[in-house]
């Protein structure tokens, strides 16, 4: 058994909170490798100060809820038990303790009256403080903690990977269309017994190639990201989940036969390439899509997961470390009063324009 007082104990009881104290309402996907939080004290230690006080707030809130909870258990259960048939008859005989029982209900519903009230003003209030909460951790963890400001850099490339694999779908669609116009062409020669390409299917043959070059340049800006991507997260534990990459299509080759190839010879080849762009090449892509949203899923769990992680670090130290408080009414109003002003001041405050 370990010991209380060691080092790894209490390091273990900061980073890894008990839940029932803490319960943030946010998605828990767990992936097999996760970042630990930083040590809550010297993370607490260099929050701003309104974040911080938010930060005491919540713990508060926390700390009435779980109070004012405890306390309508404890009343719930005592007016049961003075209801219970056995409560009835010890007191047939006596009216004065008849008469007691009959207080002690009374007090017990007006305690529960007045507790009700005061619990809803608690959740609300953490309702209306928690993404003000979030927002914050979320923005002084991107400034402090070097794993969460990388996920956030490699984050950005998703965009321009599914900019790109839409651009390639469109490429194939586009080469599709192109080739079976260009067949059209070629079996109309064919059908000439021309040796040689007709100055139609050589335009034909021109706008397909063009089609073709431009879908081999998507693929490889689709997975020139890939790459750069795989390089930005080594060593991290986002290199778990990689953007895909596709191999080359090399038998686009098959356009660039010399013009005088005849149109016979034409006809085979492409449409065996015809088949494989219109049957073969979408499922890949769809595939190469699953991939992508998985491993997505993946960066967004692990890069939710330090941040909920921290965040419950930091109210379970705030609770533990908060000083004797006000009563609760008198409590709930200063928080709300304070919750009123934040709210005030960021609705007048001027609104910050992005650098271009």
């Amino acid at each position: 058994m370990p010991c209380l007082s060691s080092p790894s104990f209490l390091a273990n009881a900061w980073l890894n909170p008990l839940p029932l104290t803490v319960d943030v309402a946010l998605p828990r996907l767990r992936p097999a490798m996760r970042p630990e939080p930083l040590h809550p004290p010297s993370l607490f230690a260099s929050l701003p100060a309104d974040v911080a006080g938010m930060v005491r707030d919540e713990a508060l809130l926390l700390r009435t809820r779980n109070t004012l909870e405890r306390e309508l258990e404890s009343h719930r259960q005592a007016l049961r038990q003075s209801a219970s048939p056995r409560a009835w008859l010890s007191a047939v005989f006596l009216s004065s303790r008849r008469r007691l029982r009959r207080a002690q209900r009374q007090d017990l519903r007006l305690a529960i009256a007045s507790a009700q009230p005061l619990l809803e003003r608690a959740v609300s209030s953490r309702q209306r403080l928690s993404p003000s909460v979030r927002a914050a951790l979320a923005d002084h963890l991107g400034h402090l903690n070097p794993t969460y400001r990388q996920g956030l850099r490699a984050a950005r490339y998703h965009e321009h990977w599914l900019r790109h694999h839409r651009l390639l779908c469109e490429s194939r669609v586009g080469l599709v269309r192109e080739l079976r116009h260009f067949l059209d062409t070629l079996s109309h020669d064919a059908s000439r017994d021309l040796t040689a390409l007709s100055p139609l299917s050589r335009w034909q043959l021109r706008q397909t190639q063009a089609v073709a070059s431009t879908l081999e340049r998507e693929l490889a800006d689709l997975n020139h990201i890939a790459r750069l991507h795989e390089a930005l997260v080594a060593d991290t534990p986002f290199a778990s989940a990689r953007l895909p990459a596709l191999l080359p299509w090399t038998n686009l080759a098959q356009l660039f036969l010399p013009p005088s190839t005849p149109p016979a010879k034409w006809i085979p080849a492409l449409a065996e390439l015809f088949q494989d762009f219109s049957e073969h090449k979408p499922a890949i892509l769809t595939s190469q899509e699953t991939l992508f949203r998985e491993a997505c899923a993946f960066h967004s769990a692990l890069a939710e997961n330090l941040l909920v992680d921290t965040w419950e670090s930091l109210l379970a130290y705030a609770e533990v470390t908060l000083p004797p408080g006000p009563p609760i009414p008198e409590l709930l109003t200063a928080i709300e009063q304070r919750q009123f002003e934040a709210e005030r001041r960021r609705f007048h405050a001027p609104a910050r324009v992005s650098a271009t």
